[in-house]
């Protein structure tokens, strides 16, 4: 579309908009031009929609003032007021919907219940007033709890969490369960021991304590993604903003993906294998509960020494190779040296 055509259809939107609130003057008995703020504002609360259309008259309407020479009524405070309500309330309508879908979202079951606590979290920093690349910059780092109270550290300080929130589906509980998936994650990236901790029951998050996280935690993306069968990147990567606000969607709009309830993969055939029955049950062993977490830690150690492998193995074939050159070199002159023979007068043997 070019410019010209442009501008004529956004100057027929504004002389709509003109003609729709001198009309509406007219019959309020209010006076168009000049117009006082209550007015305006008066005006905007008759006639329902976006706020991006309230904000859309509101310009129309100070043009014509300022065309006319006139105070431009939308300006004035009363004005923005009544867009700030507007926006208030249509925040306030979404985060009931927000609300009663948080209650709805499963917290247990692979991998419907890691879904679930995820998108509990963005569906909690939206209905709070987050924006969606607000939430997609968030690092795990940036969140911490303070009693009762959710605390976000962020360009925008947040604290989420008052004392009428829910005891179990507030932001702190929220958040907290998404933590303790992480946690466990971070002790043994492995999606058949979080398959496994989701099977068993829910445990409370109100006796938990806070998450301690190391530097590199605390530099990691706060919401990553997840694919169908509930694997998250080993090295995690934060949600896009596009994707965020998509998931949003589908929750206002109830159309929300609903994950089906799925048994992880074994590693070999051979753990599928009937096991011969047994005469008396065999105790099982008591490993120590950082079993797991100093085996992941010791491989993550051993994978960081590999990395200077190659660089010691170049180095001792080079020097191997500078030894066959010098090798090389020696063979060679001794084979160009002129033969040596004895001297010495022959003995007669006869």
């Amino acid at each position: 579309m070019s410019s010209s055509a442009a501008g004529v259809r956004v100057d027929r939107t504004a002389s709509h908009t003109w003609s729709l609130f001198a009309d509406w003057c007219s019959a309020t008995g209010h006076v168009a031009l000049p117009a006082r703020p209550e007015a305006l504002a008066e005006f905007l609360a008759d006639h329902p929609g976006q706020l991006g259309t309230h904000r859309r008259r509101v310009t129309a309407i100070n043009a014509v003032h300022r065309r006319a020479g006139l105070p431009e009524p939308g300006r004035a405070h009363a004005v923005h007021a009544a867009l700030a309500t507007r926006r208030h309330q249509r925040l306030q309508a979404v985060a009931d919907i927000l609300e009663k879908r948080i209650r709805q979202l499963p917290v247990g079951g692979w991998p419907q219940g890691l879904f679930g606590r995820r998108d509990a979290l963005i569906l909690t920093l939206v209905a709070a007033g987050l924006t969606y690349t607000e939430i997609a910059a968030l690092r795990r780092g940036d969140m911490r709890r303070q009693g009762h109270e959710l605390v976000i550290d962020s360009a925008r300080p947040w604290r989420l969490g008052p004392a009428g929130e829910s005891a179990e589906h507030g932001p702190v509980p929220v958040y907290s369960r998404w933590a303790r998936v992480q946690e466990i994650l971070d002790g043994f990236p492995n999606a058949r021991m979080l398959a496994h901790y989701f099977e068993l029951p829910p445990e409370p998050v109100a006796d938990r304590p806070a998450p301690v996280l190391d530097a590199g935690a605390a530099e990691r993306p706060l919401i990553v993604s997840i694919d169908r069968w509930g694997y998250t990147p080993l090295h995690a990567k934060p949600m896009s903003a596009q994707s965020i606000a998509a998931i949003t969607s589908a929750h206002l709009s109830g159309e929300a993906s609903a994950h089906r309830r799925r048994t992880p993969l074994p590693t070999t055939g051979m753990e599928t294998a009937p096991r011969p029955a047994r005469d008396a049950p065999q105790e099982q062993t008591a490993l120590d509960p950082r079993y797991y977490r100093r085996g992941v830690t010791a491989r993550r150690r051993a994978a960081a020494w590999l990395t200077d492998v190659v660089d010691e193995l170049d180095g001792v074939a080079d020097r191997a190779e500078q030894l066959l050159e010098q090798l090389a070199a020696i063979v060679g002159d001794a084979t160009e040296a002129p033969a040596e023979y004895d001297e010495s007068p022959s003995i007669n043997r006869g």
